[in-house]
């Protein structure tokens, strides 16, 4: 046989199945940094709605500064809503245009005030316009669903007493 001639031999099953586990296994790592970055976003998303909703209510306060601390701040011009304000300058709800009470609306004073703090839908979580609300011990508690591999739940709390912000992500 010639020294120069060298044979060619095809990989084996051996072969194959461990490229197939070398794939296989970099896959399973790719699919859980996305999980990871999914969770992240979902993360980041929250804490920056929570702000939008922070940065609205001192825009509120600062227009019942600037307007003399009336008990009724009036709608923006393309706003639905007038906030009725609290004596220490807090939002406390909103009033359909009119400023008669928007009790009769199908929305509860936390949907309301969701909607007349937050009117840009682009910064509401996963599509959602109006996030599942409720009032609790006076303070208005917006969850949305969790995403992810851990299912995480996100709470925004909004206390119309001291216009604190809180949000969770559990």
């Amino acid at each position: 046989m010639n020294p120069s001639i060298r044979s060619f031999e095809s990989p084996g099953l051996f072969h194959f199945s461990l490229v197939v586990m070398a794939l296989s296994f970099l896959l399973w790592i790719l699919l859980r940094s996305i999980s990871s970055i999914i969770d992240d976003a979902y993360e980041t998303q929250v804490r920056a709605t929570a702000m939008s909703l922070q940065r609205a209510v001192l825009g509120a306060r600062e227009q019942w500064f600037v307007q003399g601390k009336p008990g009724v701040i009036p709608p923006p011009p393309h706003g639905p809503y007038a906030l009725l304000m609290s004596a220490a300058g807090w939002p406390l709800d909103a009033l359909a245009g009119d400023h008669n009470s928007a009790g009769a609306e199908s929305l509860s004073r936390c949907q309301r005030l969701w909607q007349a703090l937050l009117p840009d839908q682009t910064l509401t979580l996963q599509g959602q316009d109006i996030p599942q609300a409720e009032s609790r011990d006076g303070q208005c508690i917006y969850r949305f669903p969790g995403v992810g591999d851990q299912g995480k739940n996100a709470e925004i709390e909004y206390t119309p007493s001291r216009g604190r912000i809180n949000y969770f992500i559990r």
